[in-house]
């Protein structure tokens, strides 16, 4: 797949008529390094540039670039597509990313044309190992080069779950799961208040219960099913708060600041569980 990162399905067959990036042996010098990462990036600008259709013009790259707050000369950005440029800055990188309407991971990494990427000047790995590193779904490279779980335990002189912690790996995962409790929270909540609505009509219609569910004719037994239906998600709900309190008072206890809650209801509900509310 093609890069698999920020592209569209429909341009996978475009993205596959366009020349692959070169692998590069790996150097030791880190100005060598450095300048043929800035390449390699420069290449990707220039083929997402020219994946749009209509393509973009330089100009255009350059005028999204100031658009979104960090302007970039068209004869700038000309330089990095030619590989002109030494380095290439992290601003930069989020700047064209956010022009080209792709993940700035898409730009830095060769996923799916290259099996290596040269992560450090005397480090290669797989390019979706570099990926996850990149994006916390794994622990750091070895810096070092091969280097067994011992000699790693005596490099980080900490157990293995503090070591994750340190590293990112845990925080990252945290945030993805405070997002999925908040995303079930939302999802149970309007399944229940769509079973308060259908017991509400229900009332004062008997038959609309009945009818949307079919297999319970008689209308209290159907109203006692929704019931504890309701009952059911109102557990489910309450369990998904506590969670979410376990989780920012584990956040809390790592030295870290929990992620902000923007549904005011749920921020009302989790704060009642939490023995330290910001």
């Amino acid at each position: 797949m093609a890069y698999g990162l920020g592209l569209r399905p429909a341009a996978l067959r475009y993205h596959a008529q366009l020349p692959c990036a070169k692998v590069t042996a790996v150097v030791e010098d880190e100005g060598d390094w450095a300048s043929e990462l800035a390449a390699q990036i420069g290449q990707r600008v220039l083929h997402f540039r020219q994946w749009h259709k209509p393509k973009l013009s330089v100009q255009v790259v350059a005028d999204r670039c100031a658009a979104a707050g960090h302007p970039l000369d068209r004869s700038v950005i000309a330089k990095i597509e030619k590989g002109q440029r030494r380095t290439v800055t992290v601003a930069d990188i989020l700047a064209l990313a956010a022009a080209l309407e792709v993940t700035p991971v898409a730009l830095i990494f060769p996923l799916g044309e290259q099996e290596e990427f040269q992560v450090l000047p005397n480090r290669r790995v797989t390019t979706w190992r570099a990926v996850q590193y990149f994006i916390g779904d794994s622990n750091s490279v070895d810096w070092r080069g091969d280097i067994s779980l011992r000699e790693r335990g005596q490099l980080v002189k900490a157990e293995p779950a503090e070591w994750e912690k340190r590293s990112g790996t845990w925080l990252i995962a945290a945030w993805r799961r405070h997002d999925e409790y908040a995303e079930q929270w939302e999802s149970a909540t309007q399944t229940a208040l769509r079973i308060i609505r259908e017991v509400e009509e229900a009332e004062e219609l008997p038959e609309n219960l009945a009818i949307r569910l079919p297999e319970t004719a008689d209308w209290e037994s159907a109203k006692g099913r929704a019931e504890d239906m309701l009952l059911l998600q109102q557990a489910h709900i309450h369990s998904l708060v506590r969670a979410i309190a376990r989780l920012r008072d584990e956040i809390r206890e790592a030295g870290f600041k929990p992620p902000r809650i923007h549904d005011r209801y749920l921020a009302d509900a989790v704060f009642g569980y939490e023995e330290d509310p910001e």
